[in-house]
């Protein structure tokens, strides 16, 4: 009910201050009270009205942003082929449905149930389409299923349904569920060039009000072949183990495994024409990165990183690297791969796209980023060999923190805000003459 991380949502009173009739009131109050903000809160978000549309220059490109509410935490979206869209929200076990530009107040129920939790990475429900869905109606949901018996923790399972239409899911069914207990990370999914489903699992933390480590597993999960977690994975459409994958055969690796020492991937895209795998991880203070994903490949956490541990983190065990804040941890190590890219401070890195379509012809081929800290996104320019050019934030005048973000199929973007109060963002070119709307805001 309350975060374990802050006193400030706790009361707390002196031992035999409270009698056992006393605090079952209190508890009966607070179950009601908090019933009560639940039911009004997402009546809030379904009622407050669209605000006006912004245009604003954006990394080189003039835009215009419409703001769709009746979104509570949305998490993630993506497309069907006739241009509607699937949005989750956390915490939920129901599917938005965007169609017309218009938000369908009507869930679509059918999923299973999901972590709840109060903030954080945890809970997330991430949807993709599968690339054949004309013909065959299949979706995929990854999400937290929770541990019996012990609902604040939970394991990332991946879920295949249909869907045609309408507000239900039929033929719903688990085609993989991890062996990766955790309390603290997020997991994405998406569908690789090759028809394949990759799969990214975080890393538990070292948390303090876990009974026994076992339960929460630690960081070095991620350097462990045996278990999914801190793991890209790669699946086949059915769910089941692809014979091409890295480490099959291997008795000393889990078969599903593709690449390994991720700390908290918050974003994962797959590019057409290259068939690069790209993932953002989050690292602790510092070390934000962007990852190319190669088969048996190790990114290093917690063994290497470029963030330093949290300042109230005196040992680093939380922040997974066992070194004081003051201290850098390791960069490098033989046989641990460098980051693409990576950032000091963190920006909280979210979604990845690489956009290559015609309607923003300033970004063409350009990195797109979503940012949760900053509250904008970010635009990065490759050289013709590839290689990082420039970093441009962008549309840091919204000022909101970007979940996910999308391309739809005529070319436009769409971004999810992760909020009580959140927003679908629809990115599209501005007409040359309209106004600015919206000055630009000074940047980090």
């Amino acid at each position: 009910m309350f975060s374990r991380y802050n006193r400030r949502d706790r009361t707390t009173a002196p031992s035999g201050f409270l009698d056992k009739r006393a605090r079952s009131a209190r508890t009966a109050c607070s179950a009601a009270c908090l019933a009560l903000m639940t039911l009004t809160t997402s009546g809030a978000a379904q009622a407050q009205d669209a605000p006006a549309p912004q245009v604003l220059m954006a990394a080189g490109q003039k835009v215009k942003v419409t703001t769709i509410p009746g979104v509570t935490f949305p998490w993630a979206i993506d497309f069907l082929p006739n241009g509607d869209a699937l949005i989750t929200e956390r915490n939920q076990s129901t599917l938005r449905l965007l169609h017309d530009g218009k938000l369908d107040p009507k869930p679509i129920t059918g999923l299973p149930p999901v972590m709840q939790v109060k903030g954080g990475p945890r809970g997330g429900v991430d949807v993709i389409v599968h690339p054949q869905y004309a013909t065959n109606k299949l979706i995929y949901v990854a999400y937290w299923q929770p541990m019996p018996g012990r609902p604040e923790i939970a394991r990332p399972a991946l879920m295949r349904a249909r869907y045609d239409g309408g507000d239900k899911l039929t033929d719903v069914k688990d085609i993989f569920v991890s062996d990766s207990w955790n309390e603290a990370t997020a997991t994405r999914i998406t569908f690789g060039q090759d028809g394949k489903i990759y799969m990214v699992i975080g890393t538990a933390f070292v948390n303090s009000a876990a009974k026994t480590p076992i339960e929460y597993g630690n960081n070095l999960d991620a350097q462990d072949p045996m278990k999914d977690a801190g793991k890209v994975l790669r699946l086949n459409d059915d769910g089941s183990i692809p014979q091409d994958n890295p480490f099959v055969g291997n008795p000393k690796y889990k078969p599903e495994i593709y690449a390994l020492g991720i700390r908290n991937s918050m974003g994962m895209f797959s590019e057409p024409g290259t068939g690069k795998l790209w993932l953002t991880d989050n690292g602790p203070r510092g070390g934000d990165e962007i990852n190319v994903i190669k088969p048996g490949a190790n990114y290093g956490w917690p063994l290497i990183t470029y963030g330093r541990s949290y300042i109230y983190d005196l040992e680093g065990k939380v922040s997974g690297n066992n070194v004081p804040p003051p201290e850098q941890p390791p960069t490098h190590a033989p046989g641990l791969e460098q980051p693409f890219m990576y950032w000091v401070p963190s920006p909280s890195l979210t979604a990845i796209t690489i956009y290559k379509g015609d309607k923003f012809p300033a970004w063409k081929n350009s990195i797109l980023l979503g940012s949760l800290k900053f509250q904008r996104a970010e635009r990065v320019t490759l050289t013709q060999q590839g290689w990082e050019s420039e970093r441009m934030p962008m549309l840091g005048e919204v000022g909101r923190r970007i979940r996910d973000m999308k391309v739809a199929p005529d070319g436009l973007i769409y971004m999810v805000t992760d909020e009580r109060n959140g927003a679908i963002l629809k990115v599209e070119p501005a007409d040359a003459a309209a106004p600015i709307s919206v000055a630009a805001k000074p940047t980090n």
